[in-house]
């Protein structure tokens, strides 16, 4: 079992591993570091797609990368950051319905919500969020 909380304070590590927890994970919770300790407490070997597997492969296409409004932006900021890939799936999906303009855009964010790769879409969001802010 891996407990998780929001609370600053390592007590309540302490409290969980007393309690019974079999390791502990403050939020927001990374999922790199959740993966290792799953491969840690069942003694597991992760075995990753080679990057050239197009389920996985985000090279930029010839297609450009328009970037939603910022409003849209913002809310997908905000789920990168909390890491609900389900949610930044449905608001990607509901997005390239609503306005295809965006599909390359919505198409890389797919794949990296659906590859559970956390920390490169966060990276992705706050690119796109700094050249907004430069220009």
């Amino acid at each position: 079992m891996i407990a998780t909380s929001a609370s600053p304070s390592g007590a309540d590590e302490e409290r969980s591993l007393e309690a019974g927890a079999n390791a502990f994970l403050s939020k927001p919770v990374d999922f790199d570091e959740l993966l290792a300790q799953i491969a840690r407490l069942l003694d597991l070997e992760w075995i990753y797609a080679p990057a050239d597997d197009p389920r996985v492969a985000l090279e930029a296409s010839a297609e450009p990368l328009v970037v939603v409004p910022d409003k849209e932006l913002q809310q997908l900021h905000l789920l990168a950051r909390l890491g609900d890939m389900q949610e930044i799936t449905l608001w990607a999906e509901r997005v390239a319905r609503h306005n295809p303009h965006y599909q390359a855009f919505t198409t890389r964010i797919l794949a990296l919500a659906k590859g559970y790769q956390s920390k490169a879409l966060l990276h992705l969001v706050e690119e796109q969020l700094e050249a907004r802010a430069v220009r």
